[in-house]
C-alpha cells in the first residue's frame, strides 16, 4: 500500500467516522475514485497498490516541498517520480 500512500488520485477528505471507524468506506472511496479521475482508477490504484515500493527520503523531501507549492506541482513531480 505504500506506493498509493502519496498518490493524489487516492487522496479525498473522508470524515472522522467513515475514514476511522468505518473502514475508509472502500466501495463508496472507489466510486469517488472513479468518478474524480475517470473510469477504471480506483481499479489501476489497487493494481499499483500491489507493487512494493520503498521511498528514498529525497523523493519524499521533494514531494513535501512540491505539495507546498500546490497541486500541479506536485502531480508533475509525482508523476515523473512514480514511472512504473
Amino acid at each position: 500500500m505504500m506506493s498509493t500512500r502519496f498518490d493524489y488520485r487516492n487522496l479525498a477528505p473522508q470524515c472522522l467516522s467513515c475514514n476511522r471507524f468505518q473502514g475508509g468506506r472502500t466501495y463508496e472511496f472507489s466510486l469517488y475514485i472513479d468518478k474524480k479521475w475517470g473510469r477504471g482508477t480506483a481499479k489501476e490504484l489497487m493494481r499499483i497498490s500491489a507493487i512494493l515500493k520503498q521511498w528514498d527520503v529525497r523523493d519524499l523531501d521533494a514531494l513535501t516541498d512540491a505539495a507546498r507549492r500546490g497541486f500541479p506541482v506536485y502531480k508533475q513531480l509525482y508523476d515523473a517520480i512514480m514511472l512504473f
